[in-house]
């Protein structure tokens, strides 16, 4: 969620930190919940849990593939959680809620990935004004996924991009 959604990567893990033993039974019987404030109390992996961990128990409800759920094994699920910032949240809408407030940087960074994956390279200074084209026609119509494809379909580097002839 934060690289790919917030364009905000978290710091890589410090040198030489040690695994949690999973294979303690302790530790497996304990929630997703439990398991993760382990690593927010550990201090070699606080530094990045404590801003990663409330996304993901924001989303808890949902499993692997989607597919709603009210237990994770034997465990009630409990999908609230607080921000970095302080902002607090109960569950999927309420996080959502949160991020829409940087919509703005969400489209920006969709826009970007999108036009980066459709172009086939990294995009260079001369491009960010086409992504700014993008981001004002997705907002036109209201965000829509199809409406940011369109707008990377019809923007300028799209359309001028050099394709590859093989002879």
């Amino acid at each position: 969620i934060r690289e790919r959604l917030l364009d905000d990567p978290p710091l890589p893990p410090p040198p030489n930190v040690p695994e949690l033993d999973a294979t303690d039974p302790d530790f497996a019987r304990k929630s997703v919940r439990e398991q993760l404030a382990i690593h927010r109390d550990h201090p070699s992996f606080a530094r990045c849990h404590h801003v990663m961990a409330p996304l993901g128990l924001g989303f808890a409800h949902f499993d692997a593939i989607g597919r709603w759920r009210e237990k994770d094994g034997k465990h009630d699920i409990d999908a609230a959680g607080q921000l970095a910032d302080g902002r607090a949240f109960d569950g999927s809408t309420q996080l959502i809620s949160l991020i829409e407030t940087r919509s703005a940087e969400v489209s920006r960074h969709f826009a970007d990935k999108l036009l980066t994956y459709a172009l086939g390279r990294g995009l260079e200074p001369y491009d960010f004004c086409a992504v700014d084209e993008i981001v004002e026609r997705a907002e036109a119509e209201e965000y829509r996924v199809s409406a940011f494809v369109k707008a990377v379909a019809t923007s300028q580097p799209f359309m001028r991009r050099r394709t590859e002839t093989k002879e």
